[in-house]
């Protein structure tokens, strides 16, 4: 009896056990999806790490949104300025490279893994390189990383969408807000070493590491500079080579074009018309040819000698023939290509010097000097069409003068903040709400009233940070406003007014001014100059030696910290690739 139930009281049936085992699975599966769905599951997983520092999925999520927003951004001005086709017109349905990136982030989310692995190892290393040197995040850094919470939080409202939706839409289903906040601590703990690190380097290279640098690199630091013209005529390779200057090969093209257009000329004009004239033809010509020289010589106007209105039929007639001459030769002076450069290349090196052109031979050849003179003859052939295996020979002679020999920048450049102002516009956003694209406020302003405000709470607080502070307000959307080795080229690219402050003469730290260009549309400037930099060749001769420098600590410090990464990082999708 005993027995019977007991055995009565072990026996469990094949289908309760499976319903039993069924049971725990479904169990299993809900708790899996609640702690996905609150990034718990993401925390238990190890992106990355070091012998101090760990990174976890969900903290590389936030990584790969960083990515992805920056190179989506670009991707928008890509397809603005015509790097990138825009086949369906996507990008210029949008305001701003903001406004494009956010839209295309979800359909992207995973294309920018790999490059958020390599992030997380360099932020690892610099964070180890911090702890050892005793550096950490200050009051400022906090507030800098507050700042951004608070960023991603009013994007989330500006779109009238909750905090969590706008996370795991963008960032990543499940990624906590704790966890953005422990992601960004490490990469402003990098960044901030990474700085420090780069000015050491930089502060400890010498004058002689620079020069020595220099000579060990010369292609990329020496070039010798020429003017170049393409000859129209074989004939004219003679008296090119005589020429040292652009003056003097204009005066030899001056008498080409009137020794081959001047007869025909004078037939229509003065012979044909029954035009009498004192002057026998070869005075004329003579005139024709003098009054040429004196006008790209000396910059003199022809009408000195003919004017198209005169009641002299003779003189309105040399007027036609100098006229036509000078349309010729117009567009042949245009051919001529002035202050071009070659970089080094050492001859003395066999493989170099079997590939170097004609050219370079010549320019870096033994003992040459400025004012040297060449006509090199090339010979290029092509195919007549797709489908014809006949071919086209070109024969051309060109004109190369020397001007400068080995010459290396020795331009000063300035490095500045300055921001070009915008005038507001409004933008339907994808929720269906007008709001404001730039600035993020209700408020409209032109961009003459944006310099206007932004200028006077500069005058107020002339500090970069408050320059930063007052760029993304007014339009900005990168991090920083400061622009660094600017040349005067490219200043005045932006305005000459803006490079003739930049290099004005005595120009201080903290300097700040508001520019507003007479243009027919004018441009309105704010800019703030910070310091003039060391001779050009310099800094990119420093810049070169710290980058050899930080990389050899980088990868010391990957073995001397231990750092790995995760090898499960997706493959680049194609969407993603351009």
């Amino acid at each position: 009896m005993n027995q019977q139930k007991k055995a009565t009281k072990r026996s469990i049936s094949y289908v309760s056990v499976c319903l039993i085992a069924l049971l725990v699975l479904v169990a299993a599966v809900l708790v899996f999806t609640v702690l996905d769905s609150v990034g718990v599951t993401g925390k238990l997983g190890t992106a990355a790490k070091s012998d101090n520092f760990r990174v976890s999925d969900n903290e590389l999520s936030v990584y790969e949104y960083q990515v992805a927003l920056s190179q989506l951004s670009t991707e928008y001005y890509y397809y603005l300025y015509g790097i990138y086709q825009d086949t369906y017109g996507i990008a210029k349905s949008f305001s701003s490279a903001e406004q494009y990136a956010y839209y295309m982030l979800p359909y992207y989310m995973g294309s920018f893994a790999s490059t958020a692995y390599e992030y997380a190892q360099q932020y690892l290393v610099y964070c180890e390189g911090a702890k050892e040197a005793g550096v950490s995040l200050d009051d400022e850094d906090m507030k800098e990383l507050e700042d951004y919470i608070a960023g991603l939080k009013t994007t989330a409202e500006s779109g009238d969408i909750s905090f969590r939706y706008f996370v795991n839409t963008y960032i990543g289903k499940g990624v906590s807000e704790g966890e953005i906040r422990t992601a960004m601590e490490k990469y402003y703990l990098a960044v901030k070493y990474a700085e420090i690190l780069d000015e050491e380097f930089s502060d400890a290279v010498t004058d002689k590491e620079m020069e020595d640098y220099r000579e060990e690199n010369k292609g990329s630091f020496y070039t010798t500079k020429f003017h170049s013209y393409v000859l129209v005529n074989e004939s004219l390779a003679d008296k090119a080579k005589e020429c040292k200057t652009i003056e003097e090969l204009k005066a030899v093209l001056v008498e080409y074009y009137v020794g081959n257009k001047f007869e025909d000329l004078y037939k229509d004009k003065i012979t044909n018309a029954n035009i009498e004239t004192e002057d026998n033809q070869d005075a004329v010509k003579s005139k024709v040819t003098e009054t040429l020289k004196a006008m790209f010589e000396l910059g003199e106007d022809f009408t000195k000698h003919y004017t198209s209105d005169s009641t002299d039929n003779y003189i309105k007639a040399g007027y036609a023939i100098v006229d036509a001459i000078k349309s010729l030769l117009d567009t042949q002076f245009n051919n001529i290509k002035k202050d071009q450069s070659s970089a080094y290349v050492d001859l003395s090196d066999s493989a170099v010097s079997k590939s170097a052109t004609d050219l370079q031979k010549w320019l870096f050849g033994e003992g040459r000097v400025a004012g040297d003179v060449n006509v090199i003859k090339t010979t290029s052939t092509s195919s007549s069409s797709s489908t014809s295996s006949s071919t086209t020979t070109t024969t051309t002679h060109t004109w190369y003068v020397v001007t400068e020999v080995m010459v290396i920048d020795t331009e000063k450049t300035k490095d500045a903040y300055y921001i070009q102002l915008s005038d507001d516009k409004t933008t339907e956003s994808s929720t269906g709400a007008t709001t404001e694209a730039e600035t993020g406020s209700t408020e409209k302003l032109t961009a003459k009233e944006k310099a206007e405000k932004m200028f006077a709470a500069l005058e107020a607080d002339k500090t970069t940070e408050k320059f930063d502070e007052l760029a993304k307000k007014y339009g900005m959307t990168t991090s920083t406003a400061l622009k660094e080795n600017i040349t005067k080229a490219t200043a005045e690219s932006a305005a000459a007014a803006l490079a003739e402050w930049l290099y004005a003469e005595g120009r201080k730290e903290g300097d700040i001014i508001q520019i507003t260009t007479d243009d027919k549309e004018p441009k309105y400037f704010v800019a703030y100059f910070v310091e003039e930099n060391e001779e050009t060749w310099k800094v990119n001769a420093r810049a070169s030696i710290v980058s050899e420098k930080v990389q050899a600590w980088f990868e010391a410090g990957v073995e001397k910290y231990n750092v790995t990464v995760d090898t499960k990082a997706p493959e680049t999708t194609a969407a993603a690739t351009k």
